[in-house]
């Protein structure tokens, strides 16, 4: 073998070790980046859910405030029902003492 081609075959070995240690290394960090995408995946697994269950529990809310406003409407007309009333009320009630008092007048 002559010089040249022994000097070949040795920068040819030097080179082959250095991809392969950078091969490892690359695989190593390819590895470390797939536990932490997996450990971020399950994260935004637990917020997903965490997310559902606050969706579920604004929609009971928003129920319960839609039950509540009816029962508000409800109440508002009952209360301007009965004003009306008692304002029909005093005036006969006026109208009563208009006729009393001047019936005593009289």
């Amino acid at each position: 073998m002559t010089p040249e081609l022994t000097a070949i075959i040795a920068a040819t070995v030097a080179l082959a070790g250095l991809i392969l240690n950078g091969n490892r290394a690359l695989n190593q960090r390819m590895d470390r980046l797939e536990t932490r995408l997996d450990r971020l995946e399950t994260r935004m697994d637990r917020l997903e859910a965490g997310v559902g269950q606050m969706e579920a529990r604004l929609s009971q809310v928003e129920a319960r405030l839609n039950q509540v406003e009816v029962r508000l409407n409800q109440v508002e007309a009952r209360f301007t029902g009965v004003e009306r009333e008692q304002a029909h009320l005093a005036g006969l009630l006026e109208g009563l003492r208009e006729a009393i008092g001047g019936s005593r007048v009289a």
